[in-house]
């Protein structure tokens, strides 16, 4: 999982039932996370942004599986930090 994690520079959180199953996020991040997830992820493959320990990010869910005997979910976080300080070093360039 953490290699996933590392190879997308993303976080990945896997779930059956909307249960947390393996994750790369910190303990903290994914106790937020749990009530967040149903009802802001559940917009088909939309991305959009979410906002975990003071931090910002692009996140996505991809449906594996639905149905019997549980739907498999995989949600993917990408953090914005980077994008938000590219940005502030180009407008203090400007």
């Amino acid at each position: 999982m953490a290699h996933v994690a590392q190879t997308s520079d993303s976080q990945i959180v896997l779930t059956i039932n909307d249960k947390i199953i393996a994750s790369t996020l910190s303990g903290k991040k994914e106790a937020e996370l749990k009530p967040k997830s149903r009802s802001n992820w559940d917009m088909a493959a939309r991305s959009h942004k979410i906002s975990l320990a003071n931090k910002s990010y692009l996140s996505a869910t991809v449906l594996l599986h639905e149905g019997p005997p549980a739907s498999v979910r995989c949600y993917i976080l990408k953090s914005l930090q980077p994008v938000g300080a590219f940005l502030g070093d180009l407008t203090i360039q400007l």
